[in-house]
């Protein structure tokens, strides 16, 4: 009997997951291409946050780019010393890598990315941004205006989701809900006093730059926030975006040391890539399964506020 009873404590020990001696944290972001100045800022925001950890900071660049993104995870995948990743900023990039990230149980942040794929991978990709949270704000902003109001979608089941969504918050039924097509496009003359634009930032800023209409105001999530959607938009009039913020504690601490070390203040990415390393150090036991038990069901300290674009300054950095 005590035999047996050895041989299932020595079995239950093996089992459990091994602390690293040498446990890294994966930044898996474009520093190069597009969005170099998302993953730099990024970078600069992590650094920060593990200034004082043992955790140290692999960094990996994927350019953006769908192949690399998932080569750089089936490497990460074999590494035990990596015990989470923060990234890949876009949600394609992500999409493209959630086999693996369910296979090799890899706790996931992705710092841009809306989309909640924690179903699809047992919970091992976790969300730091709230679709639902930015959903209504757009809806409590439609209601108090009381106009007219339409929506611009791309043809995919997430733009539909989220004007569903829409549509049932807004008190006012939408004028239009009309899917993108380069040869389907409304007659601009009949439009309503409120768009809201559900579709790839570069798509959003064609749109913008087609209407041209002062007296058309434009709502998008804050995924609109890819340079590619303001120099093509060619506009930064009446566009309302819902802007990811820290809340006023963190947000001041962090802003200080950001400017004190990088002399200029962050933007949103930078913001939630910090809360998304903040979040990781907050684990008790610095493993894979530890940190996924850890995040399950902790709030990360972002809000979204509706603003209005004025311009885009340095480091991608936009200004309100």
């Amino acid at each position: 009997m005590k035999k047996w009873f050895l041989f299932l404590l020595l079995f239950l020990i093996s089992c459990q997951e091994k602390v690293s001696s040498n446990p890294h944290i994966a930044l898996v972001v474009p520093l190069s291409g597009p969005l170099s100045k998302w993953g730099n800022a990024c970078q600069k925001a992590v650094h920060l946050a593990l200034e004082y950890s043992k955790i140290k900071l692999a960094i990996f660049d994927n350019e953006g780019n769908l192949d690399k993104t998932k080569k750089i995870f089936l490497s990460l995948a074999k590494n035990k010393d990596i015990i989470a990743v923060i990234g890949p900023l876009r949600c394609d990039c992500l999409e493209e890598v959630l086999p693996v990230i369910k296979k090799v149980n890899l706790p996931v942040l992705s710092p841009g990315c809306f989309e909640d794929f924690s179903l699809v991978t047992d919970g091992w990709a976790i969300p730091i941004l709230s679709i639902e949270e930015e959903i209504k704000i757009i809806a409590d902003y439609i209601n108090k205006k009381n106009l007219s109001w339409g929506i611009f979608l791309e043809n995919n089941s997430w733009a539909k989701s989220i004007s569903d969504c829409l549509i049932e918050a807004i008190k006012i039924p939408p004028v239009f809900k009309k899917k993108i097509s380069p040869l389907n496009m409304l007659d601009f003359k009949k439009l309503s006093q409120i768009i809201v634009i559900i579709t790839d930032p570069e798509t959003a800023g064609l749109i913008v730059f087609q209407i041209r209409n002062p007296d058309i105001t434009f709502l998008g999530l804050h995924y609109l926030l890819d340079p590619i959607f303001l120099s093509t938009a060619g506009t930064t009039k009446n566009i309302l975006i819902t802007i990811p913020t820290l809340s006023k504690k963190i947000q001041k601490k962090f802003e200080k040391a950001f400017l004190s070390r990088y002399y200029n203040l962050p933007h949103w990415v930078a913001s939630c890539a910090y809360v998304a390393a903040d979040g990781i150090l907050r684990s008790k036991k610095l493993t894979r399964k530890g940190i996924k038990k850890c995040l399950k069901n902790y709030k990360f300290p972002i809000k979204f506020l509706l603003k209005e674009i004025k311009s885009v300054g340095e480091e991608g950095r936009i200004l309100f």
